[in-house]
């Protein structure tokens, strides 16, 4: 049998169980309702939580973008380098994130791995929580540093690990996401701030789900439980709240952010976002700090749409 037939047999397999996936396919945009096969559904997956992404001025401010711009990026910054339309979009979301400075990605994939790069490696310590979305935990196997993980918000456990093994470790890093989208709960972020500065860690969350939802200025489960300041970075999304596409990275040291330069384009070699695409985030993230959705105040986070960007912006 060779290896195409193997690959049928697995996916004959999965559909005999009832477990092969097959998107559907829209005859409209993603709003609150979505057509498919001809019908009107009621559309509750979609991560567009403050529905930007149909915006008509965030529209227009795409249109625009795209009659100076075009519609491609040509090839990385490292070959054509940084236009202004990046430009404007990082500093718009590093203002807004209150860091000294900002990256943007191309994908959320891509910027846990420039995080968690640019902050772990070689000799290095990385503690996670065990429900941290798949890219983080990826970026952190990939890091070349060593790796454990605790029981999803058991602090308690995370101290023993970083009493255990901290000290045979040059630097130590803690990731954790902020707002979990599968459980809707909120990350401890008090307490895991208390537990990096005993242990003389870095703290690097994942606002992807908490951005543009939660905190006074949607900036984030930082900004609501108080400890913007205490966090030494933040990985966000712009494909969640702002209703776009790409990912950021923030953080308030100008050596980190060419640091993070250094590997997500010199060692990636990847293309950003077209400038087209920068217009209408930039757009979008102007319009998500006028139009929030109501923010979850309870302990918890159950119930709170997802995200827009933070300190990774």
């Amino acid at each position: 049998m060779t290896d195409w037939c193997d690959m049928q047999q697995v996916l004959d397999d999965l559909a005999a169980a009832d477990l092969l996936r097959k998107p559907a396919v829209l005859s409209s945009p993603v709003g609150p309702t979505v057509t498919v096969d001809g019908r009107e559904l009621v559309c509750l997956c979609s991560n567009d939580y403050l529905g930007l992404a149909g915006d008509e001025s965030v529209k227009a401010a795409t249109i625009e973008a795209i009659g100076r711009w075009g519609v491609g990026a040509g090839a990385s910054r490292l070959v054509c380098g940084t236009t202004e339309a990046h430009q404007a979009l990082e500093d718009r979301l590093a203002e807004f994130k209150r860091t000294e400075s900002a990256i943007v990605t191309a994908t959320g994939w891509q910027a846990n791995r420039v995080a968690i790069g640019a902050l772990a490696g070689e000799g290095d310590l990385i503690l996670c929580d065990k429900l941290d979305h798949a890219s983080i935990l990826d970026a952190a196997r990939g890091s070349g540093a060593a790796v454990r993980t605790y029981a999803h918000g058991d602090l308690d456990r995370a101290e023993q690990l970083l009493t255990r093994h901290r000290a045979a470790h040059r630097r130590c890093l803690i990731v954790t996401d902020s707002l979990f989208s599968m459980d809707g709960d909120v990350a401890p972020l008090p307490e895991l701030v208390e537990l990096k500065d005993r242990f003389e860690a870095r703290l690097l969350i994942d606002e992807a789900h908490a951005t543009g939802v939660l905190g006074e200025h949607g900036r984030g489960a930082a900004e609501l439980a108080g400890v913007e300041g205490c966090v030494d970075a933040v990985v966000g999304t712009l494909s969640k709240a702002v209703g776009g596409v790409g990912r950021l990275r923030g953080r308030a040291d100008s050596a980190d952010r060419r640091d993070s330069q250094h590997r997500a384009e010199l060692h990636l070699h990847h293309r950003i976002a077209a400038d087209d695409l920068c217009g209408r985030d930039e757009s979008a993230g102007y319009r998500s700090r006028r139009t929030r959705a109501p923010r979850q105040t309870s302990g918890n986070g159950h119930g709170a749409a997802r995200s827009i960007t933070r300190k990774r912006l």
